[in-house]
């Protein structure tokens, strides 16, 4: 036998588990089109400054959003490689609109390249809408 025969003999039976973990690795990666993304943004990004913020100029202030994501730990590296400013808070299915089984994820805009950071979060399959977040007092 040689030396090819042998590496197929050992190793033949790990190609299909190679192939089905590289085509589910894929699956996650769905895009949408900017102007869809764009569509699940429920606020203004043309009220916002270059810097991220609003406002009167002599109280400009950034604009907290917040969406849901499943409590998926592939999810949550996705989302914190897009926007670092994110924090991701247990779901409570109340008020925060969020399911129990999800998180709640909190951004500033108040980042470098704020608008495409957005639209590539927006971008993932599995956020379905990006809001502004009201902080109660």
């Amino acid at each position: 036998m040689n030396t090819s025969e042998l590496f197929l003999l050992r190793y033949g039976n790990l190609l299909p588990i190679i192939l089905l973990v590289t085509f589910c690795s894929t699956q996650n990666q769905t895009t949408i089109s900017e102007e869809e993304a764009l569509k699940k943004i429920s606020f203004d990004l043309n009220s916002l400054n270059e810097d991220g913020l609003y406002g009167e100029p002599a109280g400009l202030v950034s604009l907290d959003y917040k969406f849901c994501i499943p409590m998926n730990d592939d999810y949550k590296n996705e989302v914190t490689k897009i926007d670092t400013t994110i924090n991701f808070h247990d779901g409570t299915g109340m008020k925060d609109g969020c399911s129990k089984d999800e998180y709640l994820c909190i951004g500033n805009t108040h980042q470098k390249d704020f608008k495409q950071v957005l639209i590539n979060l927006a971008s993932l399959e599995y956020v379905e809408k990006i809001e502004q977040m009201f902080w109660e007092k």
